[in-house]
């Protein structure tokens, strides 16, 4: 949907007022799930766009496409890399924006029209071979 990015880089600037990320509440549910409440404002893009949650390395952890204005993204413990018996310092990013994919479903370009301050997070997990695993948001 290339078209609809070059309406948006036009006017880059006046997008950039009038899109933004309100909120991110982040909680988790104590056993291996951390749960992204999202709030952001502005119109609904045109065409076909995601909100996408990014880890601190900026590998993407869970896309949304055509989100509403507020979403709840839930990521598990296995797509963390989280050390057991220790409290972990994660960063996450929210973004808004387009992407573009080859026909066999391949990420070609991505290309964010809002993005959120960096998340920082402190987590305690414990992992448990047999039973659920304990996380906790300190």
């Amino acid at each position: 949907m290339k078209e609809n990015r070059v309406k948006y880089k036009k006017g880059l600037d006046s997008n950039m007022n009038k899109y933004h990320i309100v909120n991110v509440k982040v909680t988790t549910d104590e056993k291996g799930k951390l749960f992204f409440d999202i709030e952001w404002v502005g119109d609904t893009p045109e065409g076909y766009y995601e909100l996408r949650l990014f880890d601190k390395e900026r590998n993407c952890l869970e896309v949304l496409a055509y989100a509403s204005h507020t979403e709840r993204v839930i990521v598990t413990d296995f797509n963390l890399n989280l050390q057991s018996k220790k409290v972990n310092t994660e960063t996450f990013y929210v973004e808004l924006g387009f992407a573009d994919y080859s026909d066999d479903g391949e990420l070609i370009e991505w290309e964010s029209i809002i993005s959120s301050e960096p998340i920082v997070v402190k987590i305690y997990y414990k992992w448990h071979i047999f039973g659920k695993n304990e996380m906790k948001i300190v």
